[in-house]
């Protein structure tokens, strides 16, 4: 930015004597030099909000010689000068108004001491937002720092640009959630902290009306090509009931309590929620609601009594072999051999529970190998009592992330084993870090 041409007559001279006769080349380091903290092209968000907007430029005072005082002016550039601004950078700035904003004074005086001070802009945020030709000129307030104490000619000159933004308040992430829930344990459990927020600094108590209506997971399965149930009524709560935001505070933190004794074991339900209305300002309508999927499932079986009765093979010196599928950490895996050429399927058969018990199976989670889940393609999950005879409990389009991985049965099954066959793969890199079943023991 080339600011010599904009800055006061005398400041102009001489800066470029200073550069004719090179001085800057050889001028004290450790002199006191002023200069605006926010100095350049600065985008200044005023939220509309019925209320003006206040914003504080900084002044600075640097040098090695902290007693020294020094004084200074801020004052808004003039037209010819904006204008020549606009020539130097390529711009086409227009001057704000002057009833769009005020400036509470343009002096600003350094003691012994002090390095800061401060010139107190208030934008004019409503009459702003009324300038007829807001939409189509890029308007600005331009501030230059004159002083006869050494200016930062790179840091003289502030180009404050008011963006007119609307005070809207946003809803949740944006994404849908998913909340798995075992049964057992306390009958009550809270989904995870739904987050309200206001994106402007908040001065008023404002109420939010919260709604989960059964259109709205209606329209989302018709939308998504799901099949999501509704909460059953009266089996869940909001927290806090009658939601407000204070006065001072940008964000709420909700959550919904759910009694699990009114759900059912291996349904899938959706709870929508939306931020209906609020008693100021208006909703953001890009986050206006935040589904939850609940997956109310049976708990995970321990692993206590488990062992590996069969596999076809594994890869010695790649993973930690075949017990690493159900030692209860992801992170150790399996591994297929590969040093000669891998083979399908490939397959590990499971010994669930002690012989004398069995287990009814709802669901099986699979974890891909965590520093790379690229091998596996398609998994067959096959069940049986005896460990000679298998069925079929079902197949896994296997997906290159590291999150579970799930499949779940028509309908629970009893079974003793649990063969996990490996049918496809997209490369040599067949592996598997961990196995979960889900169900439970007679």
């Amino acid at each position: 930015m080339k600011i010599n041409k904009i800055i006061a007559g005398v400041l102009l001279l001489g800066s470029l004597i200073a550069c004719e006769d090179k001085r800057e080349d050889y001028m004290d380091p450790y002199a006191t030099t002023l200069y605006i903290t926010n100095s350049g092209e600065s985008d200044i968000t005023l939220y509309r909000t019925g209320e003006s907007t206040l914003y504080r430029l900084g002044i600075y005072k640097a040098g090695a010689f902290n007693d020294t005082k020094a004084s200074a002016e801020v004052n808004v550039m003039d037209a010819a000068n904006l204008q020549l601004y606009n020539a130097e950078n390529g711009t086409s700035y227009k001057m704000l108004p002057q009833n769009c904003y005020s400036v509470s004074g343009s002096k600003v005086n350094f003691g012994s001491g002090q390095n800061n001070q401060y010139i107190d802009v208030t934008f004019e945020t409503e009459t702003i937002a009324q300038l007829t030709d807001l939409a189509t000129s890029e308007y600005v307030l331009p501030m230059v720092l004159t002083s006869s104490a050494t200016i930062n000619p790179d840091k003289s000159v502030a180009m404050l640009k008011p963006e007119i933004v609307k005070a809207m308040i946003t809803l949740g992430s944006g994404t849908v959630e998913d909340l798995t829930v075992a049964s057992g344990g306390e009958t009550i459990f809270s989904t995870d902290e739904i987050l309200v927020s206001a994106d402007f600094p908040n001065k008023w108590d404002i109420s939010l009306t919260i709604s989960n209506t059964d259109d709205l997971v209606t329209a989302y399965n018709e939308s998504n090509g799901t099949d999501y149930l509704a909460l059953p009524s009266g089996s869940y709560t909001l927290d806090p009931a009658s939601p407000v935001l204070k006065s001072g505070v940008q964000n709420l933190s909700l959550k919904y309590n759910i009694d699990k004794s009114k759900l059912k074991i291996g349904s899938k339900y959706l709870l929508p929620v939306q931020l209906a209305a609020v008693s100021k300002f208006e909703i953001n309508p890009d986050r206006a609601i935040q589904y939850i999927v609940i997956e109310y499932v049976d708990p995970i079986i321990a692993q206590s009594n488990w062992t590996v009765s069969d596999y076809r093979d594994f890869q010695d010196g790649d993973g930690d072999g075949p017990d690493a599928l159900i030692d209860d950490n992801i992170d150790t895996y399996w591994h297929a051999q590969w040093s000669t050429g891998s083979q399908l399927p490939s397959w590990i058969t499971i010994k669930l529970v002690d012989l004398a018990k069995t287990a009814t199976i709802s669901q099986i989670e699979l974890y891909a190998r965590q520093n790379n889940a690229s091998g596996p393609k398609t998994v067959e999950i096959l069940t049986s009592m005896d460990g000679v005879t298998f069925e079929l409990f079902g197949t896994l389009d296997f997906k290159s992330v590291i999150t579970a991985q799930k499949v779940v049965g028509a309908q629970p099954v009893q079974a003793r084993y649990v063969k996990m066959n490996i049918t496809e793969k997209n490369n040599d890199s067949v592996a598997m870090g961990e196995m979960y079943v889900r169900g439970t023991v007679e």
